[in-house]
């Protein structure tokens, strides 16, 4: 598009009449999607975090956008250089949980790691309270929460919380819904252990290898290798 442009008057002319578009839908209309915009536009074309931080702040809070939540969650969980708002591990889990909450399903999953990279001693409070979150990711379809969900509850928390019928649960889930390998694998061990509340089943086993083996074509088919 900026290609058609033949001088930079015509490029910021296009670029004003789309920062007033947006801020009609934004301001006057209190349009949602409008607010996501400009937020965005704020952020991307104007590289001013502060002002995209307003926009989604104000957005999250009064017209409840899952994303400008997960946005604002961003903002607060990174050093902005004087460029924003002050960093806030704490808000961050608080907004990334309220994304969740209003369907922007990956906020869920990105409390839990916040939560966990940032704890200054992990704890088993703190380990229940990123399962629970990465649980939560994982009924709300985001498949890395099933991932990080099927390593808490086969890892446990110093040999305690150690679930194997929920292990294979999640694994899967995020094998099947996430095209996640490893997850795959995982889930092909537990059909053929015999772990606490596990039946024994080479047809699952076999069928879920089989997935497996399906994604690794694709993948090699799509970066061209083989």
């Amino acid at each position: 598009m900026v290609d058609e442009f033949k001088s930079k008057e015509e490029i910021d002319e296009y670029l004003a009449n789309i920062e007033i578009e947006y801020r009609y839908s934004c301001e006057r209309e209190k349009n949602v999607e409008g607010c996501n915009h400009l937020g965005e536009f704020y952020f991307a074309v104007k590289n001013n975090v502060q002002k995209s931080f307003d926009v989604h702040l104000k957005n999250c809070e009064e017209l409840k956008s899952g994303f400008s939540c997960f946005k604002v969650a961003k903002f607060l969980s990174q050093d902005n250089e004087g460029n924003g708002p002050e960093k806030n591990l704490e808000k961050a889990i608080d907004y990334n949980t309220r994304a969740c909450d209003l369907g922007f399903d990956i906020g869920c999953f990105n409390a839990g790691v916040v939560l966990l990279e940032n704890c200054k001693q992990l704890n088993e409070s703190i380990w229940l309270q990123a399962r629970s979150l990465f649980n939560r990711a994982c009924r709300k379809d985001a498949p890395k929460g099933c991932l990080y969900s099927m390593e808490m509850a086969c890892g446990g928390y110093e040999e305690r919380h150690v679930d194997y019928p929920k292990c294979l649960t999640f694994a899967e889930r995020a094998c099947k819904e996430g095209n996640y390998v490893k997850a795959c694998g995982i889930a092909y061990q537990l059909h053929l252990s015999n772990e606490e509340g596990i039946t024994y089943d080479e047809g699952k086993a076999e069928a879920i290898k089989k997935f497996a083996e399906k994604i690794k074509r694709e993948e090699t088919e799509q970066y061209g290798f083989g």
